[in-house]
């Protein structure tokens, strides 16, 4: 549960930082989304999921735990 949403939002970050789409509803989305955080939050928040995900996987952290901060560090920046 918890791993699948975290590589979701991984590839969904990913796209906003290569630019690469395949439809133009994909497109217009990820431009809708990339006004709300910089570029380098945008990159802060693709390595943090990295990382967390690889904490799950070693087992140094619980996935739900996992998930609950990275959802933490997604919301911070949207309210600065």
């Amino acid at each position: 549960g918890g791993q699948y949403l975290i590589m979701m939002l991984a590839y969904f970050l990913r796209r906003m930082i290569l630019n690469k789409t395949t439809s133009d509803y994909m497109r217009s989305k990820i431009e809708q989304q990339k006004r709300n955080f910089s570029k380098e939050v945008i990159t802060d928040l693709y390595k943090g999921l990295i990382e967390t995900d690889f904490k799950i996987k070693r087992g140094l952290i619980d996935d739900k735990m996992g998930v609950l901060l990275m959802v933490e560090k997604i919301l911070r920046p949207a309210r600065q």
